[in-house]
């Protein structure tokens, strides 16, 4: 159960190091406006789902 767990943790940080690359990309090329919002928003999303699931994580150890 914990392995998993640490592996779906895993993966999310590394998609969301990405977008974060993505991100750094865009303002340096001064891509804003809509498809910045759209990732932007993509990115809050996730880290809501990642506080949730850490959340649920401490209070089940």
């Amino acid at each position: 159960m914990m392995k998993e767990y640490i592996d779906g943790l895993e993966k999310m940080i590394k998609e969301e190091t990405e977008r974060l690359n993505l991100f750094n990309r865009c303002e340096r090329k001064g891509i804003t406006g809509v498809d910045f919002e759209m990732l932007r928003q993509r990115s809050e999303e996730n880290r809501s789902l990642y506080q949730k699931l850490k959340k649920h994580a401490e209070t089940s150890v």
